[in-house]
């Protein structure tokens, strides 16, 4: 697949998705689909900690390919590999609806679903779950940038053709923090929180596609940084 129809279908996709689930939710005969979609233990919940499963799974695997031989890329696909599962059990709270036991009383009191997870929990009026998705994008974009300036090794960077993944978690993610201090509460405020599941699934997703590029280096295109700087209007000096 070339460059430019890569990043046609990397475009979409995240696109797709957010879009989709908006219109469900925008349009009263199909809101309670895309309520039903969206809610605790339900397909966009469960997708999100299948594809963050696997994605830690993939990730471990990577250590073992031939091209990943510097330090650098073995501890940090170690670290994602295990940021991935953790992700993977935060949204399934660990197992505690399954498990059925309960949260402790002290956690309970500060976490937005009383459940034993930390991306509810609230830090002084600021939930983990708005600040995640938004660094995971953040860290996304600038590897990519990086990537494609060969100052970030490519054993490790993003393909360029992931920004739009990055981008569409980041302008999600960045308007439902506003929310908490400047934008007033609206209707697409409420469209906004009601995706936030949808957003954690593609963080796991992209996640997922990135891992499964950087095993397969024919993914991220060997000649992709003189292509990702001409896709970002850089030159080189």
């Amino acid at each position: 697949m070339s460059f430019v129809r890569t990043s046609l279908v990397s475009s979409i996709l995240p696109l797709a998705v957010l879009g989709g689930l908006s219109g469900l939710l925008l349009v009263d005969r199909t809101e309670s689909i895309g309520v039903w979609l969206l809610e605790e233990n339900h397909p966009v919940e469960l997708l999100s900690s299948l594809g963050a499963l696997l994605a830690a799974v993939v990730s471990f695997t990577v250590l073992r390919r031939p091209h990943v031989t510097s330090g650098l890329a073995r501890g940090f696909f170690v670290v994602f590999g295990a940021a991935m599962f953790f992700l993977a059990m935060e949204e399934i709270s660990w197992g505690q609806q399954f498990l059925d036991f309960s949260t402790p009383e002290p956690w309970r009191a500060r976490n937005r679903q009383d459940e034993l997870t930390l991306h509810n929990y609230d830090f002084r009026g600021v939930e983990f779950l708005e600040i995640y998705p938004l660094t995971f994008a953040i860290g996304g974009l600038v590897g990519v940038v990086l990537g494609a300036t060969n100052v970030l090794p490519q054993e490790i960077s993003p393909p360029v053709w992931m920004w739009p993944w990055f981008g569409v978690i980041a302008a999600h993610s960045g308007v439902d923090l506003l929310h908490e201090f400047v934008i007033p509460s609206t209707r697409l405020d409420d469209l906004v929180n009601d995706l936030d599941e949808a957003s954690e699934m593609l963080v796991a997703f992209s996640a997922l596609t990135f891992v499964i590029a950087k095993r397969r280096p024919t993914l991220a295109h060997r000649s992709e940084p003189s292509r990702g700087r001409r896709a970002l209007g850089i030159s080189r000096r």
